[in-house]
């Protein structure tokens, strides 16, 4: 039976209870999958994952690397009868260019004796290329010894057997490096997707927009993002229910998938938007106009020109253009005239041109006429608001409406509204109390503390939506070491434990109200007492006690998804040469790197005494995007904005845009269905009674 059946091609898996050793050596010669002795029904599960390996295998390149043809031979009917793909090359020089012309090769079994390149010498050259998690590789040797091994393992390989070794030994081992890479592969696959509706997520189409931004500059080509936001969804899921919201995302995404192209690279990037970033390609964009189109040949870009929102528009016939957000649009004939940029720049913003850099502030409680030409520029990205921009809700919401209005894709407007003593707008708002309020109901009554901290949160940003500002920037993470220094009572408490409890549920309150949470001051503001306002405070202290306290709540934040973080204007001294919001130690090693953060960094504002370290406006700005800041406050120094635009000339950074969009308010509340809601009503009376309790500073 065994014979026809593999005369005919099939593979074959023997069953049996014949346990005789003799028996066994004799079927497995005749290369049978294997020979499973039935001894429980573990043995059953054993055999269908083994047919599904085989299933699998048909898609599985393996490498064979031996200068013997026979060795190679006796190698590949070990394999073939479990339908595995194999290559194989003579030498490793060969072998490095089999892995080149296929690039789904996901294991390497080579020889250590050959000549020229020796077995060690590929592993080593492989490793350079390619880690453990996209390539398996297996060391084979006639030589026995431990150091043999060892040797190829420290190499990089994955695994070591000594000549001879059994057919059964062989293919466990391949089958186990195989079946390793895959799951690998699926986990990093499925990190990568989102669950929902299959495509890309946020997470990963940050990281690989950094490599396309990196490879269009170096290649001199157009990048084209286009972010659509699903609208109504909210509605669709309070009428319909959930899932039918879930089912219009999954056709949108598949939608997308289908019509745009394959090598785009579509993901979804917040719970309505969805993203499609790509590389320019004719058509697009800029590609029909060979002398706009960076990769047509012989083209080199002219970097002596003025930026392109400086470039007067000539009168030209109507050309089809794409806008910042991917909508087909017609240029307006005639446009400015030489000589007059900053006019031409207010014009030609209110749609191509996308979120900058740079966050200003305004005067008055109205903007002026040079206040929205600096507001038109296209590195300018937000507006934070002061109390004396604010007279009442209604004033307030037209000059945020105002705001909106200049842009197609709106400025961020922000203000810092934590409550206590850090609250812009008084009258007509809630007064919220200090978190330290919250922190110290934690000591008492942990399930109640969280429950008004969602509140706090929530009143807070509610408020804010409802004259359409987009975020505050909070919450506080510093720790409360000095009770009378610049944090105080603005820090939930001394715990790093109890901070970080908080602040999630903080963030969570700011999120049911549409806003997004901006955290702060990285990497922590409780070590030292002084206002970075006034002075540079100096932190003393070692990283390991850094990251033992102040960087727990952050860490915390960013697992739960924080969209934004603020850095701090310290210098934390036994740890780096410069202040945090200049240092890519802090902000690119341990925030983006260790602490896995994909969000918006915030610099503080550029004008306090803490950022004077470093030059003038220009300087400090260019050192903070290097550092690794997305976006700059320069506020109450309009001359300063100046001179900020004109040392950024030229900027620009896609994935750091496609973080400040995310921060972008959702859903407004109308201001007075607001105040009749009883959530409201709860949150002002619980809160209210919250403050007017006892401050108790007993953290230890």
């Amino acid at each position: 039976m065994i014979d026809l059946v593999l005369e005919r091609g099939i593979s074959a898996v023997v069953l049996t209870s014949n346990r005789d050793e003799k028996t066994r050596k004799a079927t497995l010669e005749r290369n049978v999958l294997d020979y499973v002795v039935k001894e429980s029904l573990n043995d059953l599960d054993y055999i269908v994952q083994l047919l599904r390996r085989v299933e699998l295998n048909q898609r599985t390149e393996i490498l064979l690397v031996d200068d013997s043809p026979t060795a190679r031979y006796q190698l590949r009917q070990h394999l073939e009868p479990y339908k595995y793909r194999v290559h194989e090359a003579g030498s490793g020089e060969e072998a490095l260019a089999c892995i080149e012309a296929h690039p789904d090769i996901r294991l390497v079994i080579t020889d250590n004796q050959m000549p020229g390149m020796d077995g060690f010498e590929l592993v080593t050259e492989l490793r350079r290329h390619i880690s453990k998690e996209r390539l398996a590789i297996i060391g084979i040797s006639a030589e026995s010894g431990g150091a043999l091994s060892a040797r190829f393992l420290k190499r990089g390989a994955n695994d070591f057997l000594v000549k001879p070794f059994s057919q059964e030994e062989f293919t466990c081992r391949v089958g186990q490096n195989v079946e390793l890479v895959d799951l690998v592969r699926e986990i990093s696959s499925r990190a990568d997707r989102d669950y929902l509706t299959g495509a890309y997520n946020r997470h990963y189409l940050l990281e690989i927009g950094d490599k396309y931004f990196e490879n269009a500059r170096r290649d001199q080509l157009e990048l084209v993002v286009a972010v659509i936001d699903v609208d109504y969804l909210r509605g669709v899921n309070d009428a319909y229910g959930h899932d039918a919201g879930d089912e219009v995302l999954r056709r949108i995404a598949a939608s997308l998938t289908g019509h745009l192209r394959r090598t785009d690279v579509i993901a979804r990037y917040d719970a309505e938007q969805f993203c499609d970033l790509r590389a320019a390609a004719p058509g697009d964009r800029g590609a029909r106009d060979p002398a706009r189109r960076p990769h047509h040949p012989g083209h080199r870009v002219d970097r002596t020109r003025a930026p392109a929102w400086q470039q007067p528009r000539r009168h030209a016939a109507p050309r089809r253009c794409a806008g910042a957000e991917g909508q087909a649009r017609r240029p307006r004939p005639g446009g400015g005239r030489r000589g007059t940029r900053k006019r031409c720049a207010t014009k030609r913003s209110g749609g191509a041109v996308s979120l900058g850099p740079l966050m200003i502030d305004v005067a008055g409680t109205a903007l002026e006429e040079i206040e929205r030409e600096r507001l038109a520029h296209p590195l300018v990205g937000g507006v934070i608001l002061f109390a004396r921009n604010y007279a009442s809700p209604a004033q307030l919401s037209e000059l945020v409406a105002e705001i909106h209005a200049l842009r197609k894709t709106h400025l961020l407007v922000a203000v810092d509204h934590e409550g206590g003593r850090v609250q812009r707008f008084r009258e007509g708002f809630t007064r919220l109390p200090p978190i330290a309020c919250l922190g110290d109901c934690h000591r008492q009554d942990r399930t109640r503390a969280l429950h008004l901290t969602e509140l706090h949160g929530w009143l807070m940003a509610s408020e804010l939506r409802a004259v359409g500002v987009d975020f505050s920037f909070a919450p506080v993470l510093d720790l409360r070491r000095h009770a009378g220094g610049v944090i105080g009572d603005r820090s939930f408490g001394r715990s790093p434990d109890t901070v970080a409890e908080l602040a999630i549920a903080y963030m969570h309150g700011m999120q049911g109200a549409g806003m997004a949470a901006v955290a702060k001051h990285f990497p922590g503001h409780g070590g030292v007492g002084e206002d970075s306002h006034l002075t540079l405070p100096v932190d003393r202290r070692e990283y390991a006690d850094i990251a033992a306290s102040d960087l727990v709540p952050f860490e915390r934040l960013v697992t739960a998804g924080v969209p934004g973080i603020m850095s701090a204007h310290i210098l934390y001294s036994q740890v780096a040469p410069l202040p945090a919001t200049y240092s890519s130690f802090w902000l690119r090693e341990v925030l983006r790197k260790r602490l896995g953060f994909q969000g918006v960094v915030f610099s503080d504002d550029l004008s306090m005494a803490g950022a004077g370290e470093i030059g003038g406006y220009g300087e400090r700005a260019r050192n903070a995007l290097d550092a690794g800041c997305d976006m700059l406050l320069v506020c109450n120094a309009p001359e300063a904005v100046d001179e900020v635009l004109e040392a950024l000339a030229g900027h620009t950074d896609p994935v750091a845009q496609l973080r400040r969009v995310r921060l972008h308010g959702k859903h407004p509340s109308d201001p007075a269905r607001l105040r009749r809601s009883n959530r409201w009503q709860d949150a002002v009376r619980l809160l209210g009674e919250l403050e007017r309790e006892p401050l108790l500073d007993l953290d230890l």
